[in-house]
């Protein structure tokens, strides 16, 4: 039997004892594959692994797309090898929760629905109907950054919805709705954020980026908290010139404290409608974490 250590949550997985025991693989601590949680309160780094139970680890997964949890330098470094869900293209087709959560991002914050359920005491008064009067998203222009798996669900999700998009992407190829820069979507109405995460794309939202984009810009970000500068967010937020949608914030490791986050002290605050946060939930579905389970540990199999 191979020895793997499972540290994602697995209650709700059908099965997950067959599907071990048909890979011959049993659970242990001192595992030869490790399974990660994308969702840990720390980092899988040196300090994690420098523990007598590795010593015989050999490949460690993560059922997810996004590796900001894991030290891969010290993998490699270490001869370990690693796989993630980018690694099984067509079990990723299958898995849609994170691009249905970004459209749930973009339909609460045109709609400011999470305002309305909160105002519902006042029913139909004037007050609340001038507070909560928003637009519809039938003929609107969204700005897609990053044209992936992700980006290509959410411009056809604006397309049924009667809405035009364009995106920017240095990584695919021009067609007739790609753009050059962030910049020259200025006339956009939403913009969603869904690139991953690179020296390139860190920051990659910053001061003056939405300098002359149209005001109650909405923005939405299901991507990672440090595509944004989240300093420059706050500052558009404070000032009401965008309303701010995410299910992210910087350094999500630190999440046991996570006041480090200024768009999280702002949330806390209570004073701004026009900024939403959940707690990084896209991708938690029943049905795509049991895809994704199924085929991390078929590609630490196949990898052994």
């Amino acid at each position: 039997m191979i020895r793997i250590e499972i540290d994602c949550p697995t209650d709700f997985i059908k099965y997950k004892d067959d599907l071990l025991y048909d890979w011959g693989l049993q659970e242990s601590i001192y595992p030869e594959i490790l399974i990660t949680n994308p969702g840990s309160e720390y980092k899988y780094d040196e300090q994690h692994f420098n523990d007598e139970h590795y010593k015989d680890l050999k490949i460690v997964g993560t059922p997810s797309t996004g590796n900001t949890h894991i030290d891969l330098d010290y993998l490699e470094e270490k001869g370990i090898e690693f796989c993630s869900l980018l690694d099984d293209r067509e079990s990723l087709g299958r898995i849609t929760a994170s691009s249905e959560f970004t459209w749930l991002h973009i339909m609460n914050a045109m709609r400011k629905f999470r305002v309305a359920t909160n105002n519902t005491r006042y029913w139909r008064e004037k007050k609340n109907e001038d507070k909560l009067r928003t637009q519809q998203l039938y003929g609107k222009t969204i700005g897609i950054v990053g044209y992936g798996r992700i980006g290509k669900n959410v411009s056809q999700y604006a397309k049924t919805f009667g809405m035009d998009f364009l995106f920017y992407d240095p990584n695919v190829l021009s067609n007739g709705s790609k753009v050059s820069s962030i910049q020259t979507m200025k006339d956009v109405d939403i913009i969603s954020i869904n690139c991953e995460l690179n020296e390139t794309s860190k920051n990659l939202i910053t001061y003056d980026t939405f300098k002359d984009f149209k005001k109650g810009l909405v923005v939405v970000n299901t991507s990672r908290g440090e595509v944004v500068d989240e300093r420059y967010i706050s500052l558009l937020i404070k000032s009401r010139e965008i309303f701010y949608s995410a299910d992210v914030i910087v350094d999500e490791q630190n999440v046991s404290t996570p006041h480090h986050s200024e768009l999280y002290k702002l949330y806390e605050s209570g004073e701004y409608d026009n900024l939403t946060l959940t707690p990084h939930v896209a991708g938690v579905t029943t049905d795509s974490q049991q895809i994704a389970f199924r085929s991390i540990i078929e590609l630490c199999m196949k990898s052994l």
